[in-house]
């Protein structure tokens, strides 16, 4: 079962950055069109928000999960000192 944790873990982060970024393209895309005045509609600026900032979040999301995977792993195979003194 600990070799399927992994690959869940990765693919959430994947997932969790990729929605992070569409939802931040869809509040700031918006935003951005009402600052600057742009012909088009909300609803369009959203949705281009949400393409453009999801697919940027998606292009680093691999390499933050990936580092995010080993980082948890070698905490797990190395303890603080201090942890291993209090038994766990």
């Amino acid at each position: 079962m600990e070799e399927v944790r992994w690959p869940v873990y990765f693919l959430a982060w994947v997932l969790g950055l990729t929605a992070l970024g569409a939802a931040a393209g869809a509040l700031l895309f918006p935003l951005g069109g009402l600052l600057f005045n742009a012909d088009a509609t909300l609803l369009q600026l959203a949705r281009r928000g949400m393409r453009f900032l999801g697919f940027i979040f998606f292009i680093w999301a691999p390499a933050i999960g990936i580092t995010a995977c080993v980082m948890r792993a070698w905490r797990k195979k190395h303890p603080p000192p201090h942890a291993a003194d209090k038994g766990g």
